[in-house]
């Protein structure tokens, strides 16, 4: 019994063993790859328009509170291999339109604001394999935004004794950037995710 207790055990131990020696060897391959990858100019799936559709979260306000929406953006790319010649890489100019809604956030006053963000961008992207990319964009963006001014708590303000509300129109150009990364399920198909200034963006990538 107990040699039968130490055969079980130490199998168990076997396999555990193999199954980390698995995981190790594919985690290397996969880094390799990646390696191989962005090192090798040029090795990725070619493209000419990068079509973006994406859930909006916009977490960077100035007196709202967060907003969310959707977006689109087209991307075109103009340097299929650079600017930097030695690496995996290529550089897209791209615009698009984000669309928000906000609903509080104004202090002691109610508020319901709309936004419209039209960015137009800069995109490098790094390809670090066939599926996976990151990519930083920057850019300049035109902000239009609409609010509406609640009126019934305009009363609770101290020197103010009018109790209607007001629409007010805002248009800016306003710096923004994100920084991202896209993994593809296809040759065409795939999804994306970037962070930054003003806004978090989830969307669906299709490549053409």
């Amino acid at each position: 019994m107990p040699n039968r207790r130490a055969e079980r055990i130490s199998g168990r131990r076997a396999g555990k063993l193999a199954a980390l020696i698995a995981i190790v060897a594919t985690a290397t391959v996969q880094v390799g790859t990646a390696q191989a990858d962005i090192k090798s100019p040029g090795a990725h799936t070619p493209y000419t328009t990068d079509i973006d559709l994406h859930l909006v979260w916009q977490w960077n306000q100035e007196v709202f509170d967060e907003g969310i929406g959707l977006g689109m953006r087209a991307y075109f790319n103009v340097l299929d291999n650079g600017p930097v010649p030695t690496i995996n890489n290529s550089l897209a100019v791209g615009l698009g339109a984000d669309l928000t809604f906000s609903d509080g956030g104004c202090g002691p006053i109610d508020c319901d604001a709309f936004q419209v963000w039209v960015p137009f961008l800069v995109q490098w992207n790094f390809f670090f394999s066939e599926s996976f990319s990151i990519f930083p964009e920057i850019g300049l963006a035109l902000q239009y935004v609409n609010v509406d001014w609640g009126g019934e708590n305009f009363a609770d303000i101290p020197g103010i004794n009018f109790d209607y509300g007001y629409d007010d129109d805002d248009l800016d150009v306003e710096l923004v950037l994100w920084l991202g990364g896209r993994y593809m399920f296809s040759r065409s198909v795939g999804m994306s995710l970037r962070i930054g200034h003003p806004s978090l963006l989830l969307g669906l990538t299709l490549l053409f």
